[in-house]
């Protein structure tokens, strides 16, 4: 209650030097700005800017500015202050706008004012670019694969729902040379998994989706010896892993993960084992 009248009484004051106001404008000088929901590059774009176009400034903020647009339920973006020239001017000296730009709102009523006078006085802090927020919108990636305590190679396929869990399959094979006689053991793996993402992080260099996980493990195995048939095993066994995804600004679709895991697969051929500790590396391309 007090706030409240304070900002009432600060609305009256002002409604008699309202003239002499500063206010802040960033002209645009880039061919198009993005306008993002938070001062993020991690979130939602909200709308698009043209060179020449003229924001009005509410806020500053580091290397942001908080700006009044159209057509969003709080009337508010952000938009990078490297994409345009900012600069401070009175009230009485408002800026030309291009014929293109949105018409001015309505005036607000006296209510609006002390709601808006309170916020400035008393402002919410709005988040850093580097707190965590939600990731872009990466559902269903395909890449490849290169994993275990023997190095295999393979295809992977990521699928995230609209939680923080994602189901995984990889494919891949394995190859060792057999020690005791002239031939070969090689293994194909189907690995069906689930990954359970936690807090993830966007900020102005990187965005990083940490993870762990784990499924089971398929495994056609072969022993070939020179001259003779070979022999052949089916297996199953699990896995569990922890690793994170990284994903730069300027390939938003493109993925590299990274993470320990640990294999508890084996062959039943003496001396040849694909499992155990190990790392793995993949490439992701989200094609939604």
């Amino acid at each position: 209650m007090t706030r409240h009248c304070f900002a009432v009484a600060v609305v009256v004051c002002l409604g008699v030097s309202s003239a002499s106001a500063q206010s802040a404008v960033l002209t645009i000088d880039v061919a198009t700005a993005d306008v993002y929901k938070s001062p993020s590059i991690g979130s939602p774009v909200i709308g698009h800017a043209v060179r020449g176009r003229e924001l009005d400034v509410t806020r500053e903020l580091g290397d942001w500015v908080r700006v009044s647009w159209a057509g969003v339920p709080d009337g508010m973006g952000f938009v990078r202050t490297n994409q345009g020239m900012l600069r401070r001017l009175t009230a009485t000296s408002s800026p030309a706008r291009p014929m293109n730009a949105p018409a001015a709102a309505p005036a607000n009523d006296v209510r609006n004012q002390v709601a808006g006078v309170d916020r400035a006085i008393f402002p919410v802090q709005q988040p850093p670019s580097s707190e965590y927020v939600d990731p872009p919108a990466h559902r269903m990636g395909f890449g490849a694969l290169m994993s275990g305590s023997t190095i295999g190679f393979g295809a992977t396929g990521r699928f995230w729902t609209r939680g923080r869990v994602a189901l995984q399959l990889e494919a891949s094979r394995y190859s060792l040379p057999n020690a005791p006689a002239p031939g070969r053991v090689s293994s194909l793996q189907f690995a069906p998994g689930v990954l359970l993402s936690l807090r993830n992080q966007i900020d102005n260099a990187v965005w990083t989706r940490p993870y762990i996980g784990g499924g089971v493990k398929l495994a056609h195995s072969n022993l070939k010896l020179a001259g003779e048939s070979g022999l052949s095993d089916n297996s199953a066994s699990w896995q569990a892993f922890a690793g994170s995804e990284l994903t730069l600004p300027s390939a938003p679709q493109f993925a590299l993960s990274a993470d320990v895991r640990y294999d508890a697969s084996s062959t039943p051929f003496a001396g040849h084992d694909f499992g155990g500790v190990g790392f793995s590396l993949s490439g992701h391309w989200y094609v939604r």
